[in-house]
C-alpha cells in the first residue's frame, strides 16, 4: 500500500501539472493574439513532441489557433492530423473542429486536403471539406462531390446536396438531378430535396432552403472567405 506521503506527493503532482497547463494555455492563447512568425518553428516542435490528452486540450486549441493564424500552406497537413488524434471527450472536440478549420484555412480550395477531408466516412471532416471547396468553380468540383450523393450517411448526402443547390444555376442542377436518377440505384430523399430545390413554387423555395440550411448546421463556418448563404435565390 502507499503511504500518506506518497499518495500526497502524486496528488500535488497532479496539481502541479494542471497548474502548469493552465499557464502555457495562458501564454499560448497570447501568442495567438499578439505573437508573429517567429514562433511558429515552436509550435511545430511542440505538436511533434506533445500527445493528446485531457489534460493538454486547451494547450493545443491554443497552439492550433496559432497555427491557423501563423503557419502556412506546409502546416496544412499537420492540422489534418491533430484533428485525426483529437479525443472527442474532455473537450477534444473542441480541439479537432479547430483544427479542421486550420486545415482548411491554410490549403483551401481543390487540394489534397480538401479531397481527403470530402473522403472522409466522418461528417465533421466531409463538412470541413465541402467548405474548402465551396468557392471553387461548379464543374470543378462536381466529379468529387457527386458520389456523396450515393453516400450511405444521410448527413454526408445533404452535404453534397446543399452545396449543389446552393452554387449551380437550374439548369445544371436538372442535369444533377437527370444524371443522379440514371444510376442504377439512388436514394430517394436526395431526389426529392433535387426537386424542391428545382421545382417548388417559388414563394416556397426560400423557406425550404432555410429549412435545409439548419438541417446540415452551419456549413458557412467551415468556409475561408464569404460566400452565398443558403436562403440565396439559386442563381
Amino acid at each position: 500500500m502507499k503511504n500518506v506521503d506518497s499518495y500526497l506527493a502524486e496528488e500535488y503532482a497532479k496539481v502541479d501539472e494542471f497548474i502548469e497547463a493552465k499557464y502555457t494555455a495562458a501564454a499560448l492563447a497570447g501568442l495567438a493574439l499578439h505573437g508573429n512568425q517567429t514562433d511558429v518553428s515552436m509550435i511545430r516542435k511542440f505538436f511533434e513532441t506533445s500527445e493528446p490528452t485531457a489534460i493538454s486540450s486547451d494547450i493545443r486549441l491554443q497552439a492550433v489557433k496559432y497555427l491557423r493564424r501563423f503557419g502556412n500552406a506546409t502546416d496544412a497537413e499537420l492540422a489534418l492530423q491533430i484533428a485525426k488524434a483529437a479525443p472527442l471527450e474532455l473537450g477534444g472536440s473542441v480541439v479537432r473542429e479547430e483544427a479542421l478549420k486550420t486545415a482548411v484555412a491554410l490549403a483551401p480550395g481543390m487540394t489534397d486536403i480538401a479531397t481527403e477531408l470530402i473522403n472522409s466516412d466522418e461528417v465533421d471532416f466531409v463538412r470541413a471539406g465541402v467548405g474548402a471547396i465551396w468557392n471553387e468553380e461548379p464543374d470543378m468540383v462536381k466529379n468529387i462531390l457527386f458520389p456523396l450523393l450515393q453516400h450511405p450517411k444521410a448527413e454526408m448526402r445533404r452535404l453534397a446536396v446543399a452545396y449543389f443547390i446552393t452554387r449551380y444555376p437550374k439548369e445544371q442542377l436538372e442535369g444533377i438531378l437527370r444524371e443522379y436518377m440514371e444510376l442504377p440505384t439512388y436514394y430517394y430523399n436526395v431526389v426529392c430535396w433535387l426537386d424542391r430545390a428545382l421545382y417548388s413554387p417559388a414563394a416556397l423555395v426560400p423557406a425550404y432552403k432555410k429549412r435545409f440550411q439548419k438541417e446540415i448546421g452551419n456549413l458557412d463556418s467551415w468556409c475561408v472567405v464569404r460566400k452565398t448563404s443558403l436562403n440565396a435565390p439559386s442563381h
